[in-house]
């Protein structure tokens, strides 16, 4: 909607915009004398506009390039990448808008998997799908688009305030936490949260400035659709303690802020509230039980067996090449955003004693997750210093540990395309969305699902009751000749069992998604409304300034 009202005989439109705020476009008068000044010639600018981000698209193509020659990657969590976005995609392709049962996995048996995890990474890789790019493909680009979103986003960040904001933004694309997740651990939402980080840094900082806080919500409310454990981290390591800073000389901006973080919080309720209100269904527990998915056995302080220090060798040096550069960068500059990456290094390391055990943090299973902090306040940290000698030194060795990951491995071609051909085949999944009282198992996935699913691949009756070959879940919604019956799980198999004949079992919205689709739509309505008051009350000081 445009407004054309009149501002001292001079014709003024404005158009209020309800989540980023009033954009007052001009005057008849002083259009041309505002373009002349403020934006100066238009060739000129359009190239400063477009060059930082064909840079930017350049190094993540560059970067991405060793991750489409090698063989296809099954490594880590890759696979389950390639699982759960062949399914999402199908399901969108099917109409549903919001996929959270995923019908194939265990071999056909399925899980509730996306009732539980974040979903926001996979409409990705399902948008690229529908584009027309294979599975495998969809996972490859999308690590490529989260990776160019990182360097478009921290660019944001930077620039207007500090010296290098290109370079910083560039080197933030290639450093060696980034890679890690791509290359060795294809920790997709993982990689996509590096992208939203700079952009609740603006929005924090935009709430303090201009008292609005609709770029903070929104921004971090897909942070925690899109990896949990990082937003977790974030909220506790960067928002509370950059928050605490903004308003040391303005306690009123606490108010906006913390507003940002509500509102945040209210629009992913649809997916929170499930996710919360469920878990006494599934096998949660199986998340921690590998010691190598505790937390505090990646302390250097709690290290009590040559096994156990080696796993944390790699992290270890990658710390260290990290710290080199922070510690350079206050010695030489004393910058105070270099101290924070110390800190954020000290803490994953483990070395504060009892931070890791507290409430929730226990659950991130690794405290190196952190490390996306590190690069964060490291490459804001060298964006304001001077690009020379020094500061080159500074980041060599960061980026010589970085250029480790892209290794290209074409050797394993074959082998590689049986491996997901035989995920593609039986789509095994991860032990946490088993079904509660599920068999404990150490592997990556349960063979004993998929044992089960061989043995149980048609409904089986007993006396007057049926086991349909799906896991039990609160979802389904049995109706027999019409009438909607109860339904359990079977106490031997943990399959969806009732009792009734002429059945049909279907998956339905359960109570709790429609609670928290209902908050998120009203929290979204009074962000727009209180952005559009915030809009109008400004209305008249910005008809002011272009008079």
């Amino acid at each position: 909607m445009r407004n054309v009202l009149p501002t001292g005989g001079l014709l003024t439109i404005w158009k209020p915009n309800s989540f980023t705020g009033c954009v007052a476009i001009g005057s008849t008068r002083h259009i041309g004398e505002w373009k002349k000044n403020i934006v100066g010639d238009r060739h000129f600018f359009a190239g400063a506009r477009i060059g930082p981000w064909l840079a930017i698209l350049t190094v993540a193509m560059l970067v991405s390039i060793p991750a489409w020659l090698s063989s296809p990657l099954t490594r880590d969590s890759f696979w389950i990448d390639r699982v759960w976005a062949d399914q999402f995609s199908d399901q969108l392709r099917a109409g549903i808008f919001y996929p959270r049962w995923l019908p194939q996995s265990h071999n056909g048996l399925g899980a509730p998997v996306f009732y539980f995890y974040p979903p926001l990474a996979f409409y990705l890789t399902a948008a690229l799908s529908l584009m027309g790019l294979s599975t495998y493909s969809s996972v490859i680009a999308a690590f490529g688009v989260a990776l160019a979103g990182s360097g478009l986003a921290m660019f944001q960040w930077l620039k207007g305030w500090t010296q290098r904001p290109l370079i910083a933004a560039l080197v933030y694309m290639a450093a060696p936490y980034h890679l890690l997740d791509f290359y060795k651990r294809g920790a997709l939402a993982e990689f996509c949260a590096f992208a939203l980080l700079p952009i609740i840094a603006i929005g924090m900082r935009r709430a303090a400035r201009n008292r609005k806080f609709a770029l903070l919500a929104i921004t971090y409310a897909a942070l925690i659709m899109t990896h949990l454990p990082a937003a977790l981290i974030t909220s506790v390591l960067f928002i509370a303690p950059y928050g605490l800073i903004l308003a040391k000389r303005d306690r009123a901006v606490l108010y906006p802020l913390a507003l940002g973080v509500i509102f945040g919080i209210g629009l992913a309720s649809l997916y929170l509230l499930p996710m919360l209100s469920l878990q006494q269904f599934v096998s949660l527990e199986a998340m921690v039980a590998h010691p190598s998915f505790q937390v505090a056995n990646w302390s250097l302080l709690t290290q009590n067996s040559a096994e156990s220090f080696s796993r944390m060798q790699f992290i270890f040096n990658l710390c260290a090449v990290l710290l080199f550069a922070a510690i350079f960068l206050v010695f030489t500059r004393g910058n105070r955003w270099a101290l924070a990456a110390i800190g954020y290094c000290v803490i994953v390391l483990g070395l504060v004693p009892g931070f890791w055990s507290l409430p929730l943090l226990a659950k991130v299973q690794f405290p190196w997750r952190a490390l996306m902090l590190v690069e964060f306040a490291l490459l804001t940290a060298f964006a304001q210093t001077r690009l020379n000698i020094a500061t080159t030194v500074a980041i060599a060795p960061m980026l010589t540990f970085a250029s480790m990951m892209l290794q290209v491995d074409s050797s394993h071609k074959i082998s590689g395309q049986s491996k997901i051909e035989e995920l593609m085949a039986r789509h095994p999944d991860v032990n946490e969305y088993l079904p509660k009282g599920a068999p404990p198992v150490t592997d990556v996935y349960s063979q004993w699902a998929l044992d089960l699913a061989r043995e149980h691949h048609l409904p089986e009756r007993i006396g007057g009751d049926v086991i349909a070959p799906h896991f039990y879940f609160p979802a389904w919604e049995v109706r027999c000749n019409g009438v909607s019956v109860a339904t359990r799980p079977d106490p031997a198999t943990k399959l969806l069992r009732f009792r009734g004949s002429n059945c049909n079992a279907h998956i339905v919205t359960t109570l709790y998604e429609r609670v928290g689709l209902a908050l998120s739509a009203l929290f979204l309505i009074g962000l727009a409304l209180s952005s559009r008051r915030a809009c109008l009350q400004a209305a008249p000081n910005r008809f002011a300034l272009l008079q």
